[in-house]
């Protein structure tokens, strides 16, 4: 597992990472509502709100009548399992998110980072669809967490090493690159390259 503590980038292109705070501060109140809530606020929250293939695919009811079935594919990246996935992937998020929001810029890097989520869930989807299987929900930043990875500006050390091992663990979670199962969030990854 890679843990990031800090790093020595320094922001030179914007004034504040104000994106990532958001970012970072939108992930941590979803968390919150939902804690508060107990365990059944927890189950209730990814049940609602994260991304089931056999909803998207509109092979069952969705939970919430209110909610298009395909939100999910947003609204899944803000979800988190408990305190220790969303302390590790805010961590993430608080160390490197402002360096690729640096060299992007705001809405550049906000769009990517939807982006890099929304493309793990349609990876999600599509393995589950090839695998024959409804799979299971999936919740939490993952997908968007290794694309910003990938998306470090060069130079920046750790980063395409970093990115390397999370492609290269990935893929042999895959069993290769078109095996299907696994950590389908890899594929943000490739498209990074």
């Amino acid at each position: 597992m890679f843990l990031p503590l800090y790093d020595s980038n320094k922001i030179a292109h914007i004034e504040r990472p104000f994106v990532n705070y958001a970012l970072i501060g939108f992930n941590i109140v979803v968390f919150l509502l939902q804690w508060l809530g107990g365990q059944d606020g927890l189950f209730m929250g990814q049940i609602t709100y994260g991304m089931i293939p056999a909803v998207v695919s509109g092979a069952v009811e969705g939970p919430a009548p209110w909610l298009p079935d395909h939100a999910t594919i947003l609204t899944y990246m803000f979800l988190h399992a408990d305190w220790l996935h969303l302390l590790s992937n805010m961590l993430f998020l608080w160390v490197f998110g402002d360096n690729v929001e640096d060299a992007m810029g705001h809405v550049k890097y906000l769009v990517f980072y939807l982006a890099c989520g929304v493309l793990s869930g349609l990876a999600h989807l599509v393995v589950s669809r090839c695998h024959g299987s409804a799979g299971g929900r999936i919740r939490g930043s993952g997908g968007d967490h290794r694309g910003l990875s990938r998306a470090l500006p060069e130079g920046s050390g750790v980063c395409s090493q970093q990115a390397d091992y999370h492609l290269s663990a990935g893929a042999s979670r895959l069993g290769g690159a078109g095996a299907v199962g696994g950590d389908p969030t890899v594929l943000c990854l490739y498209l990074g390259q």
